[in-house]
Formats: structure tokens, sequence, C-alpha cells
């Protein structure tokens, strides 16, 4: 059975692979260090700072083998220009069940931020696959509960990726 390819934007797997190193690199050897300290203080079987620092490493190694699947998997996306929607643009659109204009950024597999100042949705998400491949002045439903529908007032490359 073919492996899942994880659609990204070239930031959105810099962050990926910057995450993996910070792992490797600083949070482990320095969690490893919090559990030799709290090994040497004595009884296991009741030392908490044992048990948190145990379990701080398994979430960091389970994490380390997400992001290694994630990174061997995944395929970048390039930017497709102003004039359709895809991975790594920036939309403006307006909400007919609301009547406002909202602007989306439209990532990669790992792109869904919906609480940062621009919300960003993944490209596999109700809206992500509603809009992608649309143009300026295409009405879109977004098949969510309730639906709703989107017209598209505006599409340019996301600055988050045009650095890049």
């Amino acid at each position: 059975m073919p492996k899942i390819k994880f659609q990204l934007t070239q930031a959105d797997y810099d962050r990926l692979v910057a995450e993996r190193a910070d792992i490797i690199e600083h949070q482990m050897p320095a969690t490893r260090e919090d559990l030799e300290l709290a090994r040497s203080q004595g009884d296991l079987s009741e030392n908490e700072d044992y048990r948190a620092a145990k379990t701080q490493l398994a979430q960091l190694e389970a994490r380390y083998k997400e992001l290694n699947e994630r990174i061997d998997n995944s395929e970048i996306v390039e930017y497709a220009g102003n004039h359709v929607v895809g991975i790594g643009t920036k939309i403006r659109v307006h909400d007919h069940s609301t009547d406002e204009e909202l602007e989306i950024r439209i990532g990669g597999h790992e792109g869904a931020k919906p609480f940062d100042a621009i919300i960003s949705v993944s490209n596999e998400s109700p809206f992500g696959q509603a809009v992608l491949n649309h143009k300026v002045g295409d009405t879109v439903t977004i098949q969510a509960d309730p639906k709703y529908e989107v017209t598209i007032l505006s599409i340019e490359r996301d600055q988050t990726d045009a650095e890049k």
C-alpha cells in the first residue's frame, strides 16, 4: 500500500525539520539530564520528578518519530500564482453567512493555525478542499455543518512562504 504524501509548503517543511533538530539537539539531552538528576535522588517509586522526566522523554521520542514520518513522506508544493487558490496562498473571502470579510492562509498538511492573527487552514480541511483551485470571483460552498458559502475576493502569495 502506498504511503500517504503530506503536501507542505517549503516554509512548513523547514519548520518541521527545525523542530526535529531542536528535539534531538536540545530537548532530548536536557530531558535526559533531568532524568539522571531525578534518578540520583534515590527511591524511584515515589519520585515525581523521575516520572515526569520519563513521560517527557517518551513524548519527545513520539514527536520525533512523527516528525520523521512526516518529513520522509512529504511533498513540497510549489506556489501556483495569484490566479488560483493553492497551498501557500492567502485569500480574502466574503462569508455570506456572517456578511464578514476574512483573510485566510491555505497551508499544507501542517498548515492549520486557527487562532493566529491570520487564520490558517489545512488544504485537507473542508474549507481548504472547497476553495482549492478556485479563482477570484468564484462563490464556493463549504461542506460543513451547517453548509455556508464564501466568495473569493483576492488571492496572493502568503509571505510566510514567499521569504523562502
